[in-house]
């Protein structure tokens, strides 16, 4: 994965190639616009999750086993606010192959999508599409 940190008020990002939706495009172009982010996370399987400085997580990209954390397998083409994590402030997020974490103010440690024991949650029967809390660590 690929960790990317920012302390600029605004994030501009520049994509070129061919997209999850089929659109190629062969210069750079600006492509989003996502104020106050802190830190970007991209996940090896094409999805990105972003942390901003007021707390929010926002994530897209591909989200076939739930790494979106938006309650569905799927992918979202532009950045959609993950509403499980409304109430939270969350201070640091990662992505890895199929999976997203994050991680707030307080230490609480939340991870969503592949099933398996990479997410902590035991061996559960199927994906995680929301984030959920790592009760292990409590």
């Amino acid at each position: 994965w690929i960790l990317f940190e920012s302390t600029f008020l605004l994030l501009m990002l520049c994509v070129w190639g061919e997209t999850t939706c089929g659109k190629a495009r062969q210069s750079p172009f600006p492509w989003l616009k996502l104020p106050g982010v802190k830190q970007l996370a991209i996940g090896l399987d094409h999805h990105v999750v972003a942390c901003c400085h007021d707390g929010s997580v926002y994530s897209w990209g591909s989200g076939s086993t739930g790494e979106l954390g938006h309650n569905k397998q799927g992918s979202e083409e532009s950045p959609k606010r993950i509403e499980a994590l409304l109430l939270e402030h969350v201070t640091m997020v990662a992505a890895g192959h199929g999976h997203s974490l994050a991680v707030t103010k307080d230490g609480t440690l939340y991870s969503w999508g592949s099933a398996g024991s990479k997410l902590g949650h035991g061996t559960g029967p199927g994906n995680v599409l929301v984030p959920t809390r790592v009760t292990a660590l409590d």
